[in-house]
């Protein structure tokens, strides 16, 4: 017996105690059928965590640029009708004061 069989062997038994023979079978059979080389390692999460900070900070980008973009929209469309409705009136009013000084 190696001494990592030996080491199952007593895993097995310490899981029988406690969830039952049938459930430690179950556990072990799923446990001993992957490959050490499969399971994920600290490095591996490390490096899937920085994969996912990288994304977001690119999508946090994409998110304020579009953002931005109808926000600048937004103040444009609104700006124009503005302007041309202050200035129309800036016209009315001084073409009524002329039209009030000259009638007196």
């Amino acid at each position: 017996m190696t001494p990592e069989s030996a080491a199952l062997d007593r895993l097995h038994n310490h899981l029988s105690e406690i969830l039952g023979p049938a459930d430690a079978g179950t556990l072990m059979a799923v446990v001993t059928a992957v490959d050490s080389d499969q399971l994920a390692t600290k490095d591996d999460l490390h490096h899937e965590v920085a994969l996912l900070r990288t994304e977001m900070v690119a999508l946090k980008h994409e998110l304020v640029a579009t953002f931005r973009g109808e926000l600048n929209a937004a103040i444009t469309a609104q700006t124009r009708p503005l302007l041309i409705a202050l200035v129309s009136t800036a016209v009315v009013f001084a073409g009524s004061l002329l039209a009030a000084v000259g009638i007196t």
